[in-house]
């Protein structure tokens, strides 16, 4: 972890005015903190989504006769859409938070 802290440091640190000597001042942790509340309120977001989503595809399901063949198709889908966007939401917050060196 303490990896990823210094490489985000080092791309965070780019910007002057909110480091000093290559670590936050005031104004850099206000910044951070602003940045960890984004990312709280995305993930709670996405959360809430994916649960909307569980809900509407129980609703189908039982629409569609409840525990056969097309509700367990539907809840299957729904699942993986949600994995894969939760998947790539976290990518793209890390791609985001964490800056590549080449």
């Amino acid at each position: 972890m303490s990896e990823y802290w210094k490489s985000f440091l080092v791309g965070f640190c780019k910007v002057e005015a909110v480091c000093f000597e290559g670590d936050p001042n005031w104004l850099g942790w206000i910044l951070i903190g602003i940045l960890v509340i984004v990312l709280v309120i995305v993930l709670i977001i996405t959360w809430a989504l994916l649960e909307g989503l569980w809900g509407m595809c129980d609703e189908w399901a039982s629409s569609l006769g409840g525990d056969g063949v097309w509700g367990s198709i539907l809840y299957g889908s729904f699942i993986l859409a949600g994995v894969f966007l939760l998947i790539m939401a976290t990518g793209l917050l890390v791609n985001f938070l964490i800056p590549i060196e080449n």
